[in-house]
């Protein structure tokens, strides 16, 4: 390479030069955060074509490997208004299907719905809505009290000890009616999320009837 910068005299010891003082520009380029860069580059691609590929290829590497070891990623926290992090919404099944066994003749309170805060105050919003009424009774949404049921391991489990406001779905089956009924509801959460419920119903035993009277003489 020395005899090769030799045969093109002056433009290649100049070309050389250049790059030297480059290297000292790369240090103050570190200090900066290298937003010289591109242009400082183009001056080391230059000098490359005259003072020979490899040396100037190895220079532009090491100008721009110092320049990316400064390179730091800081992580990114999403804050609500308040600047508080904001806590992962729980995820619901789409769909679910559940069993409740009723007794015949009743109107009863068959499943409660709630949604709260870690403080354990309601949050307003739940709509909930009777897809499909059952065919052998009477459904309805009321709005009332009733007792939440989160997992132990939930921040919110404290929150099952009192009684909470939230919806409460009824059913009541026709009369004289045991058997099977069906019927499908949608909730909407208040955090942007709907449910589509299924519930098979087991309506079972008759009305309570008077007991017959004694026989005669006994």
């Amino acid at each position: 390479m020395k005899m090769g910068h030799r045969r093109v005299g002056g433009v290649a010891d100049a070309a050389v030069c250049r790059m030297g003082a480059m290297v000292e520009k790369m240090r103050e380029m570190r200090e900066i955060g290298c937003e010289m860069l591109p242009t400082h580059l183009s001056i080391f691609l230059r000098a490359m074509m005259i003072a020979g590929r490899r040396v100037g290829m190895v220079a532009a590497l090491v100008m721009a490997a110092g320049c990316v070891q400064r390179t730091q990623v800081t992580p990114v926290t999403l804050t609500t208004g308040a600047g508080v992090a904001k806590p992962p919404m729980t995820a619901v099944p789409a769909r679910m299907s559940l069993n409740k066994t009723v007794p015949a003749g009743e109107d009863r309170q068959i499943d409660f719905y709630v949604s709260l805060h870690e403080d354990c105050s309601a949050i307003p919003g739940i709509v909930v809505r009777i897809l499909t009424p059952p065919s052998h009774g009477t459904a309805n949404v009321r709005e009332g009290k009733g007792y939440s049921s989160f997992a132990a391991t939930s921040s919110r489990a404290a929150c099952n000890k009192s009684p909470s406001t939230g919806q409460q779905l009824w059913y009541q089956p026709a009369p004289g009616y045991t058997g099977v009924d069906v019927m499908e509801l949608q909730i909407f959460w208040p955090m942007g999320q709907s449910q589509t419920l299924t519930y098979t119903l087991s309506v079972q035993g008759g009305a309570n009837q008077p007991a017959p009277p004694a026989p005669a003489g006994t």
